[in-house]
């Protein structure tokens, strides 16, 4: 991002972590869109910082074909589904990472609902986040943390109810 102030690419950042849109002169969550001042409230900044990062966004091609297709990811796969959330030791290896991972499920025939995979130049601690249809055993979080640059897996359990 080429922003021109800090405080612009603190505003952009933002946006783009918390799924924010930019689309003309105004901010969306998907389809709703949110005032300029609720931002700017919410990041501590003067709502003149928000409005310059938007007409900056908006006067660079690059940055708004990025801005304007954000969508937010649903957070409600968490409730739903089984959910892994995997950190790494080196961020550089995330796509050998992610190809070990993505290796073990379809080993033993885990079926992914959703994966979100941060940004390590948007976020300073990126995660990858997979939603599984069914559970995920010990035998393969284990197989997951062996040599492969995985610093840990948490899971978030669904419960399952009965006859599924």
């Amino acid at each position: 991002m080429s922003l021109k102030s800090n405080a612009r690419m603190y505003v952009a950042k933002s946006l783009l972590e918390n799924g924010i849109s930019v689309k003309g002169s105004e901010l969306y969550v998907n389809s709703v869109k949110i005032p300029t001042t609720s931002v700017a409230k919410a990041l501590g900044v003067d709502r003149r910082v928000v409005t310059k990062t938007i007409q900056e966004i908006q006067d660079n091609p690059r940055l708004r074909q990025l801005f304007m297709n954000i969508r937010d990811h649903p957070s409600t796969f968490l409730e739903n589904y089984e959910t892994l959330e995997i950190t790494f030791l080196d961020h550089s290896q995330t796509v050998e990472v992610m190809s070990h991972i993505l290796y073990l499920m379809a080993k033993y025939g885990i079926n992914i609902r959703n994966i979100v995979l941060d940004d390590p130049i948007i976020s300073p601690d990126p995660k990858l986040t997979i939603a599984t249809y069914q559970p995920v055993s010990g035998e393969i979080i284990d197989e997951m943390k062996v040599g492969k640059n995985v610093r840990g897996v948490t899971v978030y359990k669904r419960r399952w109810k009965e006859g599924e």
